[in-house]
């Protein structure tokens, strides 16, 4: 492996953390988009908070499609593998195996990440409709997000192969 190629398959793992900061971003804005197309009493401060959540949620679509798929264009333009021209770093791991650890990191992460909040909304959800608090109206649009979280990182887990083949595929 070349200075170059460790350069891409470094970015090609960032780019993974960025397509899980893209997840992130997609619940917001859709809970927002929900607010907008339900005609809720705030409609002016939805419309903006949906424009803020599209802005925020375009830069770092553009980083993850950056760092996924024109990872060489910018390993020359930021000059990383100056000086490692003639280097050979030996390897045992081939670049697609590297990035099948990555999803299966990736995906375990987003699973046990939202494991604990997703027994918390749901225990305190269970405590509302019990009557613990008044009698509250039950509302379990918070368990959707974590639940969301958990099938994305399943994905990931269970497709891992299929999304590196595509990565490579793009690649080319």
């Amino acid at each position: 492996m070349s200075g170059n190629q460790l350069f891409q398959t470094i970015l090609k793992v960032f780019g993974l953390l960025f397509l899980r900061d893209l997840i992130m971003l997609v619940v917001p804005f859709i809970i927002n988009l929900f607010g907008v197309i339900q005609g809720s009493s705030h409609i002016s401060m939805d419309i903006f908070e949906s424009i803020v959540v599209l802005i925020g949620f375009s830069i770092p679509c553009m980083l993850c499609y950056l760092l996924l798929f024109r990872t060489e264009f910018l390993v020359e333009k930021l000059h990383l593998s100056r000086g490692l021209e003639n280097v050979i770093i030996e390897r045992a791991l081939h670049r697609s195996t590297i990035l099948r650890i990555a999803f299966l990191i990736l995906g375990g992460w987003l699973v046990a990440n939202e494991i604990p909040g997703l027994v918390q909304q749901y225990f305190y959800q269970k405590k509302m409709q019990i009557g613990a608090f008044n009698g509250s109206n039950v509302n379990y649009v918070y368990l959707v997000s974590p639940l969301i979280k958990i099938a994305i990182g399943m994905v990931l887990i269970v497709n891992q192969r299929t999304l590196v083949n595509w990565i490579e595929r793009k690649r080319k």
